[in-house]
């Protein structure tokens, strides 16, 4: 499993929040964006080589299986010198075949063998669903457009699908704490952790509910079946609205 952390360091209106989000999706998508690097080609270039202009490293660490990105979004049609988002994004080496994580190679840990001695950012970790909760379900049949290279969902899909998910829920009162247009809402936070994949013609539910100890966090588990696919938390901030 891998995933992302975004945080704003000043409230954002939730639209632009949404923009950041595939920004962080595509960051290491080819020029077509047709066919996402895998984490062996970003590593056999130096990390702060593949950070795109605009964008600004700020850490990384690492063990055998996994490595911790650390970096800052300075997208270019603002000023370079505000940081807009902060992005934490673990990658996991992802055997194609098999269709499952796997240890790094040696060379990968000898040569990044430094960043091992440095404090792991926090990533996002599995939650449940409170029993006592009732989520508002939000249902998808995956088309062909979203489907990538790989013949999967592609990553950016899902934030639309809680996005459309929240908004459907607000709009008809179903959170107590995040109600009416979303997209008046500035976002404080979204982090997303990728589960499984989901193929083409797909059944998704997206369940939402509110995180009973953060109020204006909502929390997704978008599932195919029984299986996790995806969950995702947006941290509204409900009590100022965006004047955009």
């Amino acid at each position: 499993m891998f995933g992302h952390i975004l945080r704003m360091p000043t409230d954002t209106p939730a639209h632009q929040a949404l923009d950041f989000a595939l920004i962080g999706c595509n960051r290491y998508s080819s020029r077509k964006g047709r066919h996402c690097k895998n984490l062996l080609s970003l590593l056999r270039t130096d990390l702060k080589e593949r950070e795109s202009p605009g964008s600004k490293m700020e850490g990384t660490s690492s063990n055998c299986d996994k490595v911790v990105v650390q970096h800052k979004f300075n997208p270019w049609d603002f000023d370079r010198t505000e940081v807009l988002v902060k992005n934490v994004a673990q990658y996991v080496n992802f055997d194609m075949d098999s269709r499952r994580p796997k240890t790094l190679p040696d060379w990968v840990r000898e040569r990044y063998a430094h960043l091992t001695s440095r404090p792991r950012p926090t990533t996002v970790n599995v939650f449940e669903m409170p029993a006592c909760s009732t989520p508002f379900v939000h249902s998808i049949r995956v088309p062909a457009s979203h489907i990538d290279w790989n013949r999967h969902v592609g990553q950016q899909y899902y934030y639309s699908y809680c996005f459309d998910c929240a908004a459907l829920g607000a709009r008809n009162g179903m959170y107590s704490t995040v109600r009416g247009d979303i997209f008046r809402h500035n976002v404080r936070e979204i982090s997303v952790l990728y589960q499984r994949e989901a193929l083409e013609g797909d059944l998704l539910t997206v369940e939402s509910w509110e995180d009973e100890g953060k109020p204006g966090t909502l929390k997704f588990q978008v599932k195919k079946g029984s299986d996790g696919i995806v969950q995702m938390a947006i941290a509204f901030n409900t009590h100022s609205e965006s004047k955009l």
